[in-house]
């Protein structure tokens, strides 16, 4: 029979506290994954949910700047889920399209209906133009900027006008409901 070491029983002991104490952390850290999981589904449901909110009410303002800026038809926003979004438009007088059908124009203001819909839902305090315009015809360039008017009331913006041998035009927001408009002509650098 060997000797027995006195300081055995100490040693489990120690290391018998060392391993209930681990044990604790480790169901504490199942716990709290658990709990962390629980966290994130509810997360991931609450961004879905105003995602969906989100996209209903751009898909809304866009048909609605669509169909002013067109005077008429109409356009629809559909979430394709991981393969993304897709735009259908109807112009007045034509037949349901994707946007390769479209002429240059068609497109332009058809992304313009999208970006015052995002506008009119998150307003940016400022936001730039550049020469929005290029591919509009003198009707069109009207309604844009009539909408464009309406908007800087919550958003200032300046334009790049391409009709006007690239002079800026600013639509600002000087106070609640009130727009000034302001030109700088290229050819007038001494008006800064």
């Amino acid at each position: 029979v060997q000797p027995v070491d006195p300081a055995a029983q100490l040693e489990f002991e120690e290391v018998k506290g060392r391993h209930d104490f681990l044990q604790e952390q480790i169901q504490d850290l199942v716990q709290a994954e658990g709990q962390l999981t629980e966290v994130i589904q509810e997360l991931d449901e609450l961004m879905a949910q105003e995602f969906r909110r989100t996209f209903e009410a751009v898909a809304e303002a866009f048909e609605g700047f669509f169909v002013r800026l067109f005077a008429g038809g109409s356009a629809r926003l559909e979430y394709l889920g991981e393969e993304g979004i897709e735009i259908q438009v109807k112009l007045p007088g034509h037949r349901n399209q994707g946007l390769a059908m479209l002429s240059g124009g068609e497109r332009s203001l058809t992304a313009v209906a999208l970006v015052f819909a995002l506008l009119r839902l998150s307003p940016t305090p400022f936001c730039v133009l550049d020469e929005v315009d290029a591919m509009l015809d003198e009707r069109n360039v009207e309604r844009f900027g009539l909408i464009l008017r309406e908007l800087s009331e919550r958003v200032s913006s300046a334009l790049r006008d391409a009709r006007e041998r690239g002079d800026l035009h600013s639509v600002a927001n000087v106070s609640t409901g009130l727009a000034a408009m302001a030109m700088l002509a290229r050819d007038q650098p001494e008006a800064l």
